[in-house]
């Protein structure tokens, strides 16, 4: 049985509900893990929180993979979204970071887009036993890291064979 959410183009509206449902039909099934196959450019943090929030909700294990580009949104489901599970980056993926610009354009108050940065993180700094000040220095620009640099960073958990 194929336990697999495709996390796949801009993280908006309509892959919010397809996550959902998808996720609804897994459950429903068993509380076997999921895995999650993130290429994702990124997109409206409203909708990674979302999606982290279902993730955090639900009683089954997650595994994260990324075979394409996890930038923005998809980085950051691709290190928070694995719930007890695996970060697998494959050898040509691209990882991109950086922090929130602006949070959905619903407004301008920098302190609310300073809060989710704190918040993100704090929560990587944790998974990835770096220091805050280390993670708060890729979130200064765009930073990409590919491969073994992922796994040496602490962003994946290990690098997968392609087959």
């Amino acid at each position: 049985m194929d336990r697999t959410i495709y996390i796949n183009g801009y993280f908006g509206e309509e892959m919010l509900i397809k996550f959902h449902t998808r996720l609804r039909i897994l459950e429903a099934q068993g509380t076997e893990e999921i895995h999650l196959l993130i290429n994702s450019p990124g997109g409206r943090v409203s909708v990674l929180d979302t999606m982290l929030t279902l993730i955090k909700a639900s009683p089954c294990k997650f595994n994260t993979f990324v075979a394409g580009i996890a930038a923005s949104c998809g980085f950051m489901l691709f290190i928070l979204g694995a719930k007890e599970g695996q970060r697998v980056v494959f050898p040509h993926a691209q990882l991109m970071c950086h922090s929130a610009s602006g949070f959905d354009k619903i407004t301008d108050d920098e302190t609310v887009v300073d809060k989710i940065n704190t918040r993100f993180i704090e929560e990587i700094a944790t998974i990835t036993k770096r220091s805050i000040a280390e993670i708060d220095e890729y979130f200064t620009r765009d930073y990409y890291f590919m491969g073994d640099e992922c796994v040496t960073q602490g962003f994946a958990t290990s690098v997968g064979v392609n087959s």
